[in-house]
C-alpha cells in the first residue's frame, strides 16, 4: 500500500511538471508571456495619449504601423462627439483617410493599430455620413 502511495505522488509530480513545461513552451511559441487581461490593460494604459489632431494626421504619412492612433482613440471619442459633426469638420480634425478596402459600409475608415489584448486583428475607426454629417462612429475590428 505504501509503495502505491509513493508511485501516486511521483506520477502527480511528473504530471504537474509536464503541464508547466507545456504551458511555458506554448507561451514561447506564441511569443507572449502568459498574463491576465488586467495586466494587458495596465500595459496598454502606459501608452494612452491625449488626442492630438496634428499628430493623428502625421501618422498617415510617417508610419502606418504605429499604434499611436490606438493610444489616442479613447481620448478622441471622449472629448469630441463625432456623431453630428460635418464632413468638413472631420476632414479638418482627422483628415480624409486613404482608401483601405476594409469595411465598405463605412465612408471613412481610419486604421488605429493592432487589436488591444491578445487579438490578432486590427482596430479601426469607422464613420458613416448622412447628409454630410457623421451619423455613426464605431471602433471596428477586422
Amino acid at each position: 500500500m505504501k509503495g502505491n502511495f509513493s508511485k501516486s505522488i511521483i506520477l502527480t509530480a511528473v504530471g504537474a511538471v509536464s503541464a508547466l513545461i507545456a504551458l511555458t513552451y506554448l507561451g514561447l511559441v506564441l511569443g507572449q508571456p502568459f498574463s491576465s487581461s488586467t495586466a494587458d490593460a495596465k500595459e496598454f494604459a502606459k501608452h494612452v495619449k491625449p488626442f492630438n489632431s496634428v499628430r493623428w494626421k502625421q501618422l498617415v504619412k510617417e508610419d502606418s504601423s504605429s499604434p499611436e492612433r490606438l493610444w489616442m482613440i479613447d481620448d478622441l471619442l471622449s472629448r469630441h462627439h463625432l456623431v453630428g459633426m460635418s464632413r468638413a469638420h472631420i476632414d479638418e480634425l482627422l483628415s480624409v483617410p486613404p482608401s483601405s478596402g476594409y469595411f465598405k459600409d463605412y465612408d471613412y475608415v481610419y486604421w488605429l493599430g493592432p487589436e488591444r489584448g491578445w487579438g490578432l486583428d486590427s482596430e479601426w475607426l469607422g464613420l458613416k455620413f448622412k447628409d454630410d454629417c457623421v451619423a455613426e462612429a464605431r471602433i471596428l475590428r477586422d
